[in-house]
């Protein structure tokens, strides 16, 4: 593959806050598309400041699945 690992985060709309990933501003089905084409095999999705962290991950994990899927 061209790309193994694709590292995901998101900010709030505006660019303040990060969020779970999948929760923010950005285009995800365009994002997740690219890193597929150039044969992505791993994602990790990082966040630095969770408010509830392993609800955030659950969140994040279910927002990329959902992605993912559709």
């Amino acid at each position: 593959p061209r790309v193994a690992l694709v590292h995901l985060k998101d900010l709030a709309p505006g660019g303040t806050a990060d969020l779970p990933a999948g929760e923010g501003g950005l285009d995800w089905a365009a994002i997740l598309a690219a890193a597929r084409a150039a044969g992505a095999a791993w994602y990790i999705v990082e966040q630095d400041h969770p408010a509830e962290p392993l609800d955030d991950v659950r969140r994040a994990r279910a927002q990329m699945l959902a992605r993912a899927a559709g």
